[in-house]
């Protein structure tokens, strides 16, 4: 018998950062009233606390209710209040470095947006977060961004032929041609904007990587 549900809170509970239907909100209570539930989401804990919390009857059953903010990076249980168990926040130096190498990355990749809803990078200590229309955006902007996923394809045509050649150098100019062919001009400035984008996502500390390595004028290696 399953004892623990785990949900994702943007774009499963709710729309991204949008609060809890009536309707979801009530379904997750019953739950809540045999089984233990934990809710993770790439939002800060101010997120949580006005899109899932305040839809919620405040009673007894939050102390089944496990939340993990930023990825899982903090987590939070009921214990008569709220409180956090775990954080593990980024150096004030890890996150200069992270909020340096995400501007650096954006201006070099050339893509420009019309509007810009909000701050594009926020720093939520135990994690960097860039949203390239702003951390204010609407859904209706969020989906039309990258509605066929090219965006997302063009990370994974980069991950593959280093993931095929684990510990072997992959030169820069063979990686860039596997993604957009030999003939686009922006190869390399696009490349290293992914290569930024795939360490936040899949290394314990972005700006000092262990797995996608650089070497510097030649190219790129993963190191497993």
């Amino acid at each position: 018998m399953k004892k623990l549900f785990v949900f994702d809170l943007d774009g499963t509970l709710a729309e991204s950062k949008s609060s809890l239907s009536p309707e979801v909100a009530e379904l997750l209570h019953d739950l809540l009233g045999v089984m233990k539930v934990a809710v993770i989401s790439g939002g800060s804990w101010a997120q949580f606390e006005t899109q899932l919390l305040a839809r919620l009857p405040k009673d007894d059953r939050f102390e089944d209710l496990y939340l993990l903010p930023t990825c899982g990076t903090k987590f939070y249980r009921y214990v008569d209040q709220w409180s956090k168990v775990y954080s593990e926040d980024l150096s004030k130096k890890e996150r200069q470095e992270i909020i340096s190498a995400l501007k650096r990355a954006l201006e070099e990749s050339g893509i420009k947006v019309k509007k810009v809803w909000g701050e594009a990078i926020e720093d939520r200590g135990s994690q960097i977060t860039l949203s390239v229309l702003g951390q204010e955006a609407p859904l209706s902007a969020k989906q039309g961004w990258d509605p066929n996923f090219a965006k997302r394809k063009k990370i994974v045509a980069i991950l593959e032929p280093l993931l095929q050649r684990p510990g072997q150098l992959v030169a820069a100019p063979q990686l860039a041609a596997s993604v957009w062919g030999g003939g686009f001009r922006q190869q390399a400035n696009c490349l290293r904007f992914h290569m930024v984008q795939l360490r936040r996502k899949l290394e314990d500390n972005p700006a000092r990587p262990r797995h996608l390595l650089t070497a510097r004028g030649m190219g790129y290696r993963y190191q497993p």
